[in-house]
């Protein structure tokens, strides 16, 4: 999710506002407590750093836990990566192309329907 938010590069000082509506779908999307969405959020940021390694090897980052997620896990995710993407205004061609990649890999290899655990 924050691979697609950096697609662009750093998170500016006007995307601030963004990084609070990510935060918020987090608590509602994975019904998180604020702390541990911010939390999230955070661990995310520092360990995908730009996200560049995340959209040139999104396959292999994806592949591992691919096949555990249900049909409507992976469309939650899709949706969620399109409101990220969308939140600055219109998403950008490479948060496009992101988004896109994203869930050509989640969606065609989703299981039976669950909700996030």
């Amino acid at each position: 999710m924050v691979a697609t938010a950096k697609t662009d590069g750093e998170v500016s000082a006007e995307e601030k506002r963004a990084i609070q509506a990510i935060q918020a779908m987090f608590e509602s999307t994975f019904q998180l407590s604020p702390k541990d969405a911010s939390g999230v959020f955070l661990a995310s940021t520092h360990l995908l750093g730009t996200g560049e390694q995340v959209r040139a090897q999104l396959k292999r980052v994806v592949e591992p836990s691919r096949e555990k997620f249900t049909e409507e896990q992976a469309r939650s995710a899709v949706e969620l990566l399109e409101q990220i993407a969308a939140l600055g205004g219109d998403a950008s061609e490479l948060q496009r192309e992101f988004v896109g990649e994203a869930a050509a890999l989640l969606v065609q290899e989703a299981q039976a329907p669950g909700a996030w655990q």
